[in-house]
């Protein structure tokens, strides 16, 4: 471990995995962690190629390579298209377990597979007619004008969406709305 950005103190620390993921050993259980960030490598490829997309058709081709975890994505480009993905992995879980609290390890019920639901089943807007999207990192279902907004009862719920706003979000409406 460094100390000070200069001194090296030397400290020993088990590592363990599980099929999970990176698993900790706590004085309250083990406890693994499964998150689809650390599978997959292709995340400056995908940035590298967002930035080179030329118009919308290329930038929706590439957010397709799904290389991306969590991140909100607004896209505006020179033909006045405007686009808000909550853009994100989000692997096909079983619906029968609450995803928002510890779940049990010792069944194969709560592993799921590195398969993700397509760019098309994720939230996002495209072009309202109100002409504007937005994103604080509130609910991707306050992401336009309240007309326009996406239901959340039209998505997965095991994908973990947020439904609240922040401050942020609710300043932005109510300055956009003046």
């Amino acid at each position: 471990v460094k100390v000070l950005g200069f001194l090296k103190v030397p400290m020993k620390q088990d590592y363990y995995w599980s099929k999970y993921g990176p698993t900790l050993k706590t004085k309250h259980g083990v406890y693994s962690v499964r998150f689809p960030a650390n599978m997959d490598i292709r995340s400056a490829e995908q940035w590298y190629r967002m930035n080179k997309a030329a118009n919308l058709d290329e930038f929706m081709e590439v957010l397709d390579m799904q290389a991306l975890a969590g991140i909100n994505i607004v896209y505006a480009d020179k033909d006045h298209n405007i686009f808000y993905l909550s853009n994100g992995l989000f692997p096909y879980r079983n619906p029968n377990y609450d995803w928002k609290k510890v779940l049990p390890g010792d069944t194969s019920a709560t592993l799921w597979e590195k398969k993700f639901h397509p760019i098309k089943d994720i939230p996002q807007v495209l072009n309202p007619e109100c002409g504007y999207v937005f994103n604080t990192n509130n609910t991707p279902f306050n992401a336009t004008c309240s007309e326009e907004n996406l239901d959340p009862d039209n998505f997965d719920k095991t994908m973990g969406f947020q439904t609240g706003d922040n401050n942020r979000s609710l300043r932005f409406q109510y300055l956009i709305n003046q």
